[in-house]
């Protein structure tokens, strides 16, 4: 599962097995497939993390800024974000 939110309350805190990261969210990268793959640019990295579906996806916005439909490609402006996620193990066999 994978939260996106422009902004948190202080006291909200990730929970067990949690990451949260605070950057510019740039794309949206959305696969015929189904799958979602959000890129943020935090300091000098930048993260790519993927989603099965966008269904899976939780976006909850603290602000008016952002609204209505959020859509695949460049952003323009990018979006300041904090983004909560949870790695999984990779299903590739070594």
């Amino acid at each position: 599962m994978i939260r996106i939110q422009p902004s948190l309350k202080r006291s909200e805190n990730p929970r067990a097995g949690e990451t949260r990261v605070q950057g510019m969210l740039t794309t949206i990268e959305c696969s015929a497939k189904g799958g979602v793959v959000f890129q943020v640019r935090a300091g000098d990295r930048l993260l790519k993390i993927h989603s099965d579906t966008f269904e899976q996806v939780d976006v909850t916005a603290f602000t008016t800024d952002v609204g209505g439909n959020i859509t695949c490609g460049v952003r323009k402006p990018e979006n300041l974000i904090i983004i909560t996620f949870t790695c999984r193990q990779s299903r590739k066999q070594v």
